[in-house]
């Protein structure tokens, strides 16, 4: 598992290594994480993405969407959302 203070961090973590599968929030300091994951996908990275936000609203799922992450889940959640969520994307 690795970890990042923010996005900028985030980003440069996902230069560095690979990954099975991504979480990101949405809200960070530095580079929120729809810009980081929009830079992700630019750079061609097709490493599956869940995102994670406290708003669960269609405009942000649909901004996540549009980001080019594979799924939103919202906060507060269950562990065993989460851990389904990542099982399905990491095949």
């Amino acid at each position: 598992m690795t970890e990042a203070v923010d996005g900028q961090d985030g980003l440069d973590q996902a230069s560095k290594a690979s990954f099975s599968v991504m979480i990101i929030d949405v809200n960070m300091p530095n580079m929120d994480g729809l810009t980081m994951v929009k830079n992700l996908r630019s750079a061609g990275v097709k490493t599956p993405i869940i995102m994670l936000s406290t708003e669960g609203s269609a405009t942000t799922s649909a901004a996540a969407k549009a980001a080019g992450a594979n799924g939103l889940v919202v906060k507060p959640f269950k562990s065993d959302l989460l851990v389904a969520a990542v099982m399905r994307l990491a095949r």
